[in-house]
């Protein structure tokens, strides 16, 4: 899913900056994540997010769509070779630069590899 896809899907009123930006995010999550796992591992799950200084938004390609209430404007993209299915309720999203981890209290539901700029930290989601 392009960025373009991404961000109409949502909903998000973006500029091209952040399209440019977001595209930047996916293909780096493809790196980082290709650089991680053995040659014949492969991406099937990505992670769009982007904030927008009220609400985070996150996007898995295949998979759902959720939002929750974030103080950071950003965007970031992350790949994992875990499915993601049957997802519904409150998550928490934890975001480092070059990682992210769903969580359901300590129980860790998926995690990915990738790049974000400006979302650091653990923010609320309802998928």
């Amino acid at each position: 899913m392009s960025a373009t896809e991404i961000i109409n899907s949502l909903g998000i009123q973006g500029d091209h900056n952040l399209v440019v930006e977001l595209d930047e995010h996916l293909a780096a999550a493809d790196e980082v994540h290709s650089l991680e796992q053995h040659a014949t591992a492969t991406a099937t799950t990505k992670l769009a997010l982007v904030g927008s200084g009220s609400t985070i938004y996150a996007k898995f390609s295949p998979g759902p769509a959720g939002t929750g209430p974030c103080t950071k404007k950003g965007t970031g993209a992350f790949a994992s070779s875990k499915p993601v299915s049957g997802l519904s309720g409150n998550y928490q999203l934890e975001v480092g630069r070059v990682t992210v981890k769903l969580q359901q209290g300590s129980k860790v539901i998926w995690s990915g590899t990738g790049l974000q700029k400006g979302l650091s930290g653990t923010w609320n989601i309802k998928l």
